[in-house]
């Protein structure tokens, strides 16, 4: 557990899935990723799918933000992926902290690429898609929003739309929207990127000593924390080079954390720079 102002954070493993080492770091040639990477007979690397359990007791806010591939699977794609769920994982850490699906107030969405929001729905015995936490307000950007019902032709696969059919069909979709959104609940700032996707929503915990960012897909992992080593699923990639060395700017000079979601190793880290690359100058276990 990390406590940062008056919440309590907790990263969650939802499950792991493999992607392809090409796709995961773009334009860097495999033999400088495959040093810091192991790769399958099918050219994959593993990642984490990581949710962040944020609660507030003096407020009563529980929050979670992502909720990685769900198991809304057919045989063929987990197949594809090597998915690896973890099913119970949210729930188990609810339970542990006694603390009901029910007592959720909030779902941040980051962004609405399966591997973040497949968690956040489950089709029961009749087939109805219906929301993991029926009474979480579920925020995301305006922007993405619209996004996401109208891909381009280049990420259409990564929007699934039985992942995002209760969205439509509940009354519990909350929109941010601008640039740079007012805050929207009590100690959390909001960073919006448009390098992996229009406007990605990152959250910031705001505390005493030190923020903390949970980063996204602006930086999935401690990896990529050299902002060149973007991915090929990211469609601004000059955007995202830019938003990244802005973020760990703020991080030298702030002390701000991040918070990964994709890091099989740790939670999230302190970063450092040597003046010439950054790196991790603390992994984060919580």
């Amino acid at each position: 557990m990390l406590k940062i102002s008056d919440f309590e954070l907790y990263s969650i493993v939802t499950g792991t899935i493999a992607l392809d080492g090409g796709a995961m770091y773009g334009v860097v040639p495999k033999v400088l990723w495959s040093k810091v990477e192991e790769v399958d007979e099918l050219n994959r690397v593993r990642i984490a799918m990581r949710t962040l359990l944020a609660i507030n007791k003096k407020t009563g806010c529980v929050m979670v933000i992502d909720g990685g591939a769900g198991d809304k699977w057919p045989q063929n794609e987990l197949d594809r992926y090597a998915i690896e769920n973890r099913p119970h994982a949210i729930s188990d850490t609810l339970k542990r902290l006694s603390v009901s699906k029910e007592s959720v107030t909030d779902v941040i969405l980051t962004h609405l690429h399966f591997d973040h929001v497949g968690g956040f729905s489950y089709s029961n015995e009749r087939g109805e898609t219906l929301p993991t936490f029926p009474c979480a307000r579920h925020w995301i950007h305006e922007g993405h929003w619209r996004h996401a019902n109208a891909p381009t032709e280049r990420d259409r696969a990564s929007f699934l739309k039985r992942d995002l059919a209760f969205l439509h069909t509940s009354n519990l979709l909350r929109f941010v929207t601008g640039d740079n959104p007012e805050p929207t609940l009590k100690g959390v700032e909001w960073f919006v990127s448009n390098g992996h996707t229009p406007y990605m929503l990152l959250p910031i915990f705001k505390g005493e000593t030190f923020d903390l960012m949970f980063a996204g897909d602006l930086i999935p992992n401690a990896n990529q924390l050299n902002p060149a080593w973007s991915m090929s699923y990211d469609l601004f990639p000059l955007t995202i080079l830019s938003e990244r060395k802005e973020v760990l700017k703020r991080c030298l000079e702030t002390g701000m954390r991040l918070a990964f979601p994709h890091d099989m190793k740790m939670a999230g880290a302190a970063v450092m720079f040597d003046g010439r690359r950054y790196s991790v100058k603390e992994a984060l276990d919580f």
